[in-house]
C-alpha cells in the first residue's frame, strides 16, 4: 500500500497545471510556378530579435506545411528546394494560427542547368499519430495481394497467421476507413488487390470508450488502414480458383467483391485438403478448456502469463494462422457494409467454417527436478470442428452533440475430438509407467453479446458525458469418454480405466463504463470514470466409472466430480488528468477498486469462498514530440486479473491418466505492474523509418504452476499417485517479471532498387514455480535478428529475401542440469517471374534447430516452385505448382516452462503437385479508370 501512496502522490504532482507562453501554428503550401504542390521543401523559421530560437517543417506531397508550437514573435521564413531559387520572407506571430497560404518557388536556372534531378516516390511519412506508406514506393506483381504489400514495409510481418506492425499484433485491418471482414486483419490483406491501394496507414487506434468520451486514455489497439484508389472504389473484382493434384489434393475458392462508394459487398468461399485454414482462432474451442480436461497449465516461458477457462467474446475474422496437422477445411462467409443516411454507418458479416483435422504427433518431456526423469508420448488426433459467427455494427451521429454506436455478435461452436495416447514416464533407463488412453470429447458452446456505446458533448469545449454498456452470456457443455490402460512397474501393478464425462459452464458478464470530462483550462482535461463489473459463473462436472455389476457408468468419482459457482464483482472508481503543452502530453491518474470474489462447492463437499481486494490503481503516461516525425511515449499501468473458473475448481482432469491437473480454489488475483516505451523516428526524405518499444511487466500474485513428479508411490493432496506420475495445480507466486523489446529499421536501398528492413529484439522471463514441494525460478532470454530484403525492380520481377535468427538461453535455480541453449534459424528467399505470357514463380525456406536434443535437431528445405501459362488478357491462368519438392517438409518446436522443457514434432504435408485454373474478374467504373496494361490473376 505504501507504493500505492507514494505513486498517487507522484501522479497528482505530475497532474498539476503550470501555465505557457501561448505557442501557435503555422500553415502554409509551397507551389512551383505552374501551380503544382511541391514536396521535400525545407522551411525554416528563425527569430529576428533571437537566432538561436527556430522551428523548421518539410512540405509534404502536396507542398503543404505545418510547423507546431510557434511562440509569439517576428520570424525570418526562409524556404529551399534543389532546384528552386530560395524565397525569402518574414512572418508576425501573435495570439491566432497563421495561415501563409501559398508560396511560390521559381525555377533556379543556374542551378538547374548543372543539376539533373531525379524525384524519388515519398516511401514513409507521419501524419499526426499515423504512419503513411506510399503503396507506390513498394512494387508488386500485378497478381499481388495486399498482405504481399503491406509485408515489403517496414516493421510489418506475419508470424504463425497473425500480421504484426511494428512488434505488435494488428488487431484489425480498414479499408478506406470502414470495418472490412470485422476484426480480422489476415483475411482483409488476403482479399484485396495490392494494386487498388494508393496508401497504408499504422497508427494505435483509440478504444470505443476513448473515442466517445473524447478522453484520450492511452488503450489503444493497432490498427492499419488500406487507402483505395480512387478509380477503385466503384466496382466489382474477385477471383475463382480450382486445382487438383496427387494424392487426392484439392483446392477451391470464390471471392467476390462489390464496391459503391459507402455500400461494399463481399462474398467468400473455400475448399481444400491442403491446410489452408480459413477460420478463427476461437473456432478450434482452444479457449473453452473444456474439450475433456483443461488445457495444460504450463505456457512457454516467454509468453504472458495467464490461462485457466475463458469463454472469450468471438471476433468477426475468418482466418487463423496455420494449427498443427493436416486440415480439410470448408468455409463460406459475406460481408457487408453501407452508409444509411448521411450520418448512420453500418457493417455486418456472417460466416460458417468445417474443419476436418488430423494431426500425428510426438513430444519428448524433460523436468527439471528430478532431472533424470523423462516423459514421452506420441498422440493421434482426429477433430471435427464446425462454427457459425455474426457479428453487426451501427455507428450512428444522431445530432451534431449526440452520438451512438451498437454492436452486437452471435457465435456457436461444436467439435468432436478422438485420440489415441501413448505415453512412458522414465527414471533413468528405468520404466516407472506407461499408459494406453482413447478419449473421444464433443464440446460446444454458445457466445451472445452486446455493446452499447453513446456520449453526449455540451456546448462547452471538451465536456462530454459518455456511457459504455457491455453484456455477454456463455453457454458450453461437453460429454466425453476415456479408456485407459495403465501400468506401474515398481508396484507391479495394472489399472485400467473406462469413464464417461459431462461438463457444462455458463457464464454471464455485465458491465458499464460511465465518464465525464471536463475541460480545464486551455490546455487540460479532467476525466471522472465509475466502472462497475459482475460476471457469474457456474460449472458443472461429473465423471462416471462403468459398473460391471450394472452393465453401466452409474459409477460417480467425486475426485473427478465437482459442482462450483462463483460470482466476481468489482468497482473502479478513477480521476484522470490530461494536460497538454507544446509537444508534451501528460496524463495521470489515480483510481480505488474493490472486488469481491464469492465461490459456493455444492460437490463433493460443501464449502465457501468470500474473498476481498482493495487496490489503488495509478495510472501515468507521458508522450514527447520532438518533431512531426518523431516521437515517444512511456507509460506506466496497474492491473488485476481474477483467477478463472476452471482454475479454482478443485477437480482432477486425468485425460492422461499419467500427466494429471487439478484447480485450486485458495487462488488469489493476480496484479500486474506493466511500463512501456515506444519511439518512433521516420524520414521520408531519406526514406528512412525506426520504430521499437519496450515494455516489463512486474506480477504480484502471479498465478503459476506447483507440480509434483513422482518417482515413487506418494500421496498429494489425498490423491494416490503411482510412480511415473505428474500432478501439476495453479498457485500463487511472487516473482514474475517479463521483459520484451522489438525494433524495426527500414530504408531505401536505391542502388539495387530495393527495401531494406532490419529488426530484431531481446525477450526475458523470470518465471517462479514449485516443482516437487521445492522453488524454482525460470529464467528464459531469447534474443531476435532478421533482415528482409524487397525488390522494386519491376511489377514482372518480384523478388524478397529474408533470414531471421533466433538464439534462446535457460536457466533454473533448482536444477543447472536440466539448463539448455538452443538456435533456430530460417533463410527464405522467393522469385516472381513473368515472361510474356509465362508466370513463372519459386520460393525456397531454408531452417534449422540445433540445440533441441537428439532426434529434433533438424535442418531441412521446402522448396516449392510454379509455371502459369496466362490468358483471356491476362485475367485467366492455367498453372502447373509442385509443393515441397526436396520431399524434406518437417514441423518441431520447443515449448519452454518452469517445470519441463518439451520438444514436439507434427504432422506436416509433404510433396505434392497440383494443376489449377485461377480466373480474376475486375469491372471498375471506366469513366475514372485510369490507362495501364491490363493486370494478371493473382497467384496461387
Amino acid at each position: 500500500m505504501q507504493f500505492g501512496h507514494f505513486l498517487c502522490i507522484l501522479f497528482v504532482g505530475l497532474a498539476i497545471p503550470f501555465k505557457i507562453a501561448a505557442q501557435q501554428q503555422i500553415s502554409g503550401k509551397v507551389l512551383s510556378a505552374q501551380g503544382t504542390g511541391l514536396a521535400g521543401a525545407t522551411i525554416r523559421l528563425s527569430n529576428t530579435t533571437d537566432s538561436t530560437k527556430q522551428h523548421g517543417a518539410i512540405s509534404k506531397r502536396d507542398g503543404s506545411f505545418e510547423i507546431n508550437d510557434v511562440p509569439k514573435g517576428v520570424y525570418n521564413l526562409r524556404i529551399s528546394l534543389i532546384g528552386y531559387a530560395p524565397f525569402t520572407s518574414t512572418a508576425t506571430v501573435g495570439s491566432q494560427p497563421l495561415a501563409l497560404g501559398s508560396l511560390t518557388l521559381s525555377d533556379d536556372t543556374v542551378n538547374l542547368q548543372a543539376v539533373d534531378v531525379e524525384a524519388n516516390v515519398i516511401a514513409s511519412e507521419m501524419k499526426g499519430d499515423t504512419a503513411q506508406f506510399n503503396a507506390k514506393a513498394y512494387k508488386t506483381n500485378a497478381n499481388a495481394t495486399s498482405e504481399e504489400l503491406v509485408t515489403k514495409m517496414p516493421g510489418v510481418t506475419v508470424e504463425n497467421g497473425t500480421i504484426k506492425a511494428q512488434g505488435e499484433e494488428v488487431k484489425r485491418v480498414l479499408v478506406d476507413g470502414k470495418r472490412f471482414f470485422g476484426d480480422d486483419a489476415r483475411q482483409t490483406l488476403q482479399n484485396v488487390p495490392a494494386d487498388m491501394v494508393d496508401n497504408v496507414q499504422v497508427y494505435n487506434a483509440r478504444t470505443n470508450a476513448s473515442m466517445y468520451s473524447g478522453f484520450d486514455d492511452g488503450n489503444t489497439e493497432k490498427t492499419m488502414n488500406l487507402v483505395t484508389k480512387k478509380d477503385r472504389r466503384k466496382g466489382a473484382f474477385g477471383n475463382v480458383l480450382g486445382g487438383y493434384g496427387t494424392d487426392d489434393r484439392y483446392t477451391g475458392s470464390l471471392a467476390a467483391n462489390y464496391f459503391d462508394d459507402a455500400q461494399r459487398i463481399t462474398i467468400l468461399g473455400l475448399t481444400n485438403n491442403i491446410n489452408q485454414q480459413n477460420f478463427n482462432v476461437q473456432d478450434l474451442l482452444g479457449s473453452m478448456g473444456i474439450s475433456g480436461g483443461r488445457a495444460r497449465m504450463m505456457s512457454a516461458g516467454a509468453s504472458r502469463p495467464g490461462g485457466g477457462f475463458m469463454l472469450s467474446r468471438m471476433s468477426g475474422g475468418l482466418y487463423m494462422g496455420q494449427s498443427n496437422g493436416i486440415s480439410t477445411t470448408h468455409a463460406l462467409g459475406t460481408q457487408y457494409s453501407d452508409e444509411w443516411g448521411a450520418n448512420t454507418q453500418v457493417s455486418g458479416s456472417y460466416f460458417f467454417n468445417y474443419s476436418d483435422n488430423t494431426n500425428n504427433s510426438a513430444m519428448q518431456r524433460e523436468y527439471v527436478n528430478p532431472k533424470d526423469q523423462a516423459y514421452a508420448e506420441k498422440n493421434d488426433a482426429s477433430t471435427l470442428s464446425r462454427n457459425h459467427r455474426f457479428n453487426f455494427r451501427l455507428e450512428s451521429n444522431l445530432d451534431s452533440m449526440n452520438k451512438l454506436l451498437i454492436t452486437p455478435n452471435l457465435s456457436y461452436q461444436s467439435r468432436a475430438a478422438s485420440t489415441t495416447l501413448d505415453g512412458i514416464t522414465q527414471l533413468l533407463a528405468d520404466t516407472l509407467s506407461t499408459t494406453n488412453t482413447n478419449t473421444y470429447n464433443t464440446p460446444s458452446a454458445l457466445t451472445a453479446g452486446l455493446d452499447v456505446n453513446y456520449s453526449h458533448t455540451f456546448n462547452a469545449q471538451g465536456r462530454t458525458f459518455a456511457v459504455e454498456l457491455d453484456a455477454e452470456v456463455r453457454k458450453s457443455t461437453a460429454d466425453g469418454s476415456l479408456v485407459s490402460t495403465n501400468t506401474f512397474n515398481q508396484l507391479d501393478s495394472l489399472s485400467t480405466l473406462d469413464q464417461t464425462s459431462t461438463q457444462k459452464q455458463d457464464g454471464t458478464t455485465y458491465s458499464a463504463e460511465v465518464s465525464w470530462v471536463e475541460p480545464m483550462g486551455d490546455y487540460g482535461l479532467l476525466r471522472l470514470l465509475y466502472e462497475p463489473s459482475i460476471t457469474m459463473n457456474d460449472a458443472d462436472k461429473r465423471t462416471n466409472e462403468y459398473d460391471s455389476l450394472t452393465n453401466d457408468y452409474s459409477n460417480l468419482l467425486p475426485l473427478l466430480t465437482n459442482t462450483y459457482s462463483n460470482t466476481y464483482t468489482t468497482h473502479l472508481a478513477r480521476l484522470t488528468h490530461r494536460y497538454q503543452f507544446a509537444n508534451t502530453i501528460i496524463t495521470s491518474g489515480i483510481g480505488y477498486q474493490v472486488a469481491l470474489l464469492d465461490g459456493d462447492v455444492t460437490y463433493p463437499s460443501t464449502a465457501a469462498i468470500r474473498r476481498t481486494f482493495y487496490n489503488i490503481v495509478p495510472e501515468l503516461q507521458i508522450r514527447q514530440r520532438f518533431s512531426e516525425q518523431s516521437e515517444m511515449t512511456l507509460r506506466y499501468s496497474f492491473s488485476t486479473q481474477p483467477p478463472s473458473i476452471s482454475q479454482l475448481q478443485n477437480v482432477v482432469d486425468n485425460s492422461n491418466p499419467l500427466q494429471l491437473s487439478m484447480g485450486n480454489p485458495d487462488l488469489d488475483q493476480m496484479l500486474d505492474h506493466s511500463l512501456t516505451l515506444r519511439f518512433r523516428d521516420m524520414n521520408w526524405k531519406e526514406g528512412r523509418t525506426l520504430f521499437g518499444f519496450v515494455s516489463a511487466d512486474f506480477y504480484q500474485n502471479y498465478v503459476g504452476t506447483s507440480t509434483t513428479v513422482t518417482a515413487r508411490d506418494t500421496t498429494v493432496n489425498n490423491i494416490r499417485l503411482a510412480p511415473g506420475t505428474t500432478i501439476t495445480a495453479p498457485v500463487n507466486l511472487d516473482g514474475y517479471v517479463g521483459l520484451h523489446s522489438f525494433f524495426t529499421y527500414g530504408l531505401q536501398a536505391d542502388f539495387i532498387k530495393s527495401n531494406l528492413n532490419f529488426n530484431g529484439g531481446v525477450n526475458y522471463t523470470r518465471t517462479p514455480s514449485m516443482v516437487n514441494g521445492a522453488n524454482n525460478i525460470s529464467n528464459n532470454a531469447g534474443f531476435r535478428l532478421g533482415v528482409y530484403l524487397g525488390s522494386n525492380i519491376s511489377e514482372d520481377v518480384d523478388v524478397s529475401v529474408s533470414y531471421d535468427a533466433n538464439y534462446n538461453v535457460i536457466v533454473n535455480s533448482l536444477t543447472r542440469e536440466q539448463d539448455a541453449n538452443y538456435f533456430t534459424h530460417t533463410a527464405s528467399g522467393r522469385l516472381v517471374w513473368n515472361l510474356g505470357m509465362l508466370a513463372c514463380s519459386t520460393d525456397v525456406n531454408h531452417s534449422m534447430y540445433t540445440g533441441l536434443g537428439e532426434g529434433y535437431d533438424q535442418t531441412y528445405t521446402v522448396w516449392n516452385a510454379g509455371i502459369g501459362l496466362r490468358m483471356f488478357d491476362n485475367a485467366g491462368e492455367l498453372r502447373l505448382s509442385v509443393f515441397d519438392l526436396l520431399h524434406q517438409n518437417a514441423s518441431v518446436y520447443r515449448t519452454v516452462n518452469p517445470v519441463s522443457i518439451d520438444n514436439t514434432q507434427t504432422q506436416v504435408i509433404t510433396r505434392y503437385a497440383m494443376l489449377s485454373f485461377n480466373y480474376r474478374f475486375r469491372s471498375f467504373d471506366q469513366a475514372n479508370m485510369p490507362e495501364s496494361r491490363p493486370p494478371g490473376p493473382p497467384r496461387h
